[in-house]
């Protein structure tokens, strides 16, 4: 004869390795999330970088041709 506490106990152990493989995926898929939102953010922060050194390069050719207008005038 079976019981039902026997049936309930181990309806709920199913459900339960079944919540923790639910929870296991879930956690993989969001470590999979956090490694692409890691490579995007290296992406962008990379071309930010290549941005903003150009801007720094053509800042100093302005300095650079101000200083040779500069040194014309004092001449």
């Amino acid at each position: 004869m079976i019981s039902i506490s026997g049936i309930l106990i181990y309806d709920q152990e199913l459900e339960i390795n079944a919540l923790e493989e639910e929870i296991g995926t879930l956690e993989g898929e969001i470590s999979g999330l956090y490694d692409e939102l890691d490579k995007a953010t290296a992406r962008k922060l990379k071309m930010r970088e290549k941005q903003l050194n150009e801007e720094i390069e053509k800042l100093n050719e302005k300095i650079e041709n101000k200083y040779k207008r500069y040194e014309e005038l004092e001449g």
